[in-house]
């Protein structure tokens, strides 16, 4: 009997939403012991620094706790503080303690913020040897610092066998922080370890990147921003793209980011790269830069063609420009003048009106119509988001 009334219990816990359960667990020890480990496989642990610094004893847990046993997702928020030796000498080892019990981590989302303090980020830093069944990774650097963190070591310390998704994308925020020799040592190790990533968002490409993606052929999801160098791109869609072509179901190479040079000529959609793209069958996602206007050669028609006609799996769909700028705007700030020159060089209204010129010559065709209405969506939430950035 009482393995039957366990067994209802857990099939009513089913049906109760996350939101609710740590509400559901609190009704009787018997609901607690049932619903325990599916509340803290599905809740993420939430980690704010300075809220933990006000309650230190937020972090005493042991071996047995709900996190330490059943915990699979982290996010931390903030490692900010005041920094005062009482603060860190309070803290420190509580974090170090609750870090390294989160033997069943799965998934890491974490904030890089202005303020971080050091010692707290070494703190994380050597936890990550603790990570044994990691899967999932995701940094995102919004600090103003010139000074990206060591990804390489943090990550050469912790056993990476079942890392799957890595995403570094707003790791580092302009080219001139970006340098490729901080993650030619990750990507190498990563091979030599046999680690097959299935979902990489990345800065910008490298030697080394290409280099690892060419070990291995079963990445489901690629993304980009484009880099300047033309053989570097002739080798991504000649050597590296064909490899995981049967199993990458969303590819996104984008424009740079704003106020940067247009994207190399080679990294964007064009009779170079067309029939690497159009073998991409099982591909799901497509977004992908232009090349400068050509009068002759109307690159943005193509590409809405090939993904008609030779994506039959396509659902999301965008054709990009050659930057992320968008318009042009004089203004003042800081009590002088200063003109941003927003003038894209493919801008974003010639390419809206090619699109929906071939929208009009193709009407009536559900497949086109579809995917120019998923271009029309997408574009609008990168324009959206580029706004966000730049204004805040």
């Amino acid at each position: 009997m009482p393995a039957l009334c366990a067994d209802v219990l857990l099939l009513i816990s089913r049906e109760i939403a996350c939101a609710d359960r740590q509400s559901f667990r609190a009704a009787s020890k018997d609901f607690s012991f049932t619903v325990s480990p599916s509340f803290f496989k599905s809740t993420a642990i939430i980690l704010d620094l300075p809220r933990m610094m006000d309650n230190p004893t937020q972090l005493d847990v042991g071996s047995s706790s709900g996190w330490s046993q059943f915990g699979r997702t982290l996010v931390i928020r903030s490692l900010r503080g005041e920094e005062t030796k009482s603060g860190s000498d309070l803290v420190k080892t509580p974090l170090t303690d609750f870090l390294t019990s989160l033997k069943e981590l799965r998934s890491i989302h974490w904030t890089l913020v202005n303020g971080d303090l050091e010692w707290a980020y070494q703190t994380v830093q050597s936890a990550f040897a603790s990570f044994s069944k990691l899967e999932n990774l995701t940094i995102i650097d919004k600090r103003t610092s010139d000074m990206p963190i060591d990804l390489t070591k943090m990550l050469l310390a912790a056993p990476l066998t079942n890392l799957r998704s890595l995403n570094l994308a707003k790791h580092v925020k302009a080219p001139a922080h970006y340098n490729p020799a901080l993650f030619a040592e990750l990507w190498s190790a990563l091979a030599e370890r046999g680690v097959q990533l299935t979902s990489l968002e990345v800065p910008t490409p490298d030697s080394a990147l290409l280099d690892y993606l060419a070990s291995y052929s079963s990445l489901e999801s690629l993304m980009f921003s484009a880099g300047d160098d033309d053989a570097m791109a002739d080798r991504f869609f000649a050597e590296i793209l064909p490899n995981h072509a049967t199993t990458l179901l969303s590819f996104i190479c984008s424009a740079r980011k704003r106020y940067q040079p247009p994207c190399g000529a080679n990294w964007t959609f064009s009779r170079r790269n067309a029939t690497a793209i159009s073998n991409l069958k099982n591909l799901h996602t497509l977004e992908m830069s232009v090349p400068e206007y050509d009068p002759e050669v109307d690159y943005v028609s193509m590409l809405i063609e090939a993904a008609t006609t030779h994506l039959p799996a396509l659902r999301v769909f965008a054709v990009l420009g050659s930057t992320y700028i968008w318009r042009r705007r004089r203004c003042v700030r800081y009590g002088g003048d200063e003109k941003r020159d927003c003038k894209p060089v493919r801008r974003y209204r010639d390419i809206q009106a090619t699109v929906d010129d071939y929208a009009l010559a193709h009407e009536g065709d559900p497949e086109v119509s579809r995917l120019v209405a998923s271009h029309r969506a997408r574009i609008e939430v990168r324009r959206r988001a580029s706004f966000t950035e730049m204004w805040g």
